[in-house]
């Protein structure tokens, strides 16, 4: 899962605690350096107007998703961290060194956390790339039959009861066009029937499409996922697949349009890359 900040806000430049603004339309251009990085992936974005505004100009096509906010930092929205650690010093300390405190009213930094750690990891559950149709589904009698079931009451005799001319009669044979009949052959003016399977050419799309286990596919092959969020939400997921806490995780410096990769594995997730400049 490759995540990006969004680019600048006149707020990041002041150093303010984060607020839903536009960003810079300098930076927003700057984005577009990133499509390259992100062509054919499925795209997440914060509710942040700023990280929606970043993700079009990469030329993505993003759903927002209400886990990858940042967290709602409550009364201290928009504030200077210089106003707040002058006028209230203690309860930013608390802030700062206790993940659970929310001496703003707002998200603590543990809850932003969990939530983003249960996002990731539904990312990560495995998806089937196909559904059995409907010809394909069987009942676990079907699946099963017992050794009676072409003989009701009776047992399945020990001994072939075919004659013996029966028995070695040769097999029966089909010409190629019969093993192999032409595609169209069970159509109806050129469509398939309801019956018939998918074929090659139409693959059959996970049963959990439009969620955030969604796969991108570019020819049959998985591409991956982008989200482009805050800074808090990327060092959450960092701290995710670094067994970190909050506290340890915003030890990580991430730079506006910088990009972390997280790779999925059977035990967790790796960290690729942190704060790559492109």
């Amino acid at each position: 899962m490759l995540f990006i900040r969004h680019a600048t806000t006149p707020g990041m430049r002041a150093a303010c605690f984060p607020a839903d603004e536009d960003a810079d339309p300098a930076a927003l251009t700057r984005a577009a350096a990133l499509r390259p990085l992100v062509a054919g992936r499925v795209a997440w974005v914060s509710p942040a107007r700023a990280a929606w505004q970043t993700a079009l100009a990469m030329g993505l096509q993003p759903r927002v998703c209400d886990a990858l906010g940042e967290a709602d930092c409550g009364r201290w929205r928009g504030l200077p961290y210089e106003r707040v650690a002058r006028e209230e010093p203690e309860a930013l300390a608390r802030w700062l060194s206790d993940p659970h405190a929310t001496p703003h009213g707002g998200e603590s930094l543990a809850a932003l956390a969990q939530r983003v750690a249960t996002w990731l990891d539904t990312t990560r559950a495995p998806t089937p790339t196909t559904q059995p149709t409907a010809a394909e589904r069987h009942t676990p009698a079907e699946q099963h039959p017992p050794p009676d079931q072409h003989t009701p009451g009776r047992q399945r005799p020990p001994f072939d009861l075919r004659t013996p001319a029966e028995q070695h009669a040769p097999a029966e044979r089909h010409t190629p066009a019969e093993q192999h009949p032409p595609p169209d052959q069970h159509t109806v003016s050129g469509r398939r029937t309801p019956s018939e399977p998918n074929t090659p050419s139409s693959p059959r799309r996970s049963a959990e499409l439009g969620t955030p286990a969604e796969r991108a596919e570019v020819g049959g092959a998985w591409v991956g996922g982008v989200v482009v969020c805050e800074v808090g939400v990327i060092r959450a997921a960092i701290g995710h697949a670094l067994g970190l806490g909050p506290v340890g995780a915003a030890r990580f410096d991430l730079a506006p349009l910088s990009a972390t990769e997280l790779v999925a594995a059977q035990d967790g997730w790796r960290v690729a890359y942190v704060n790559r400049k492109v």
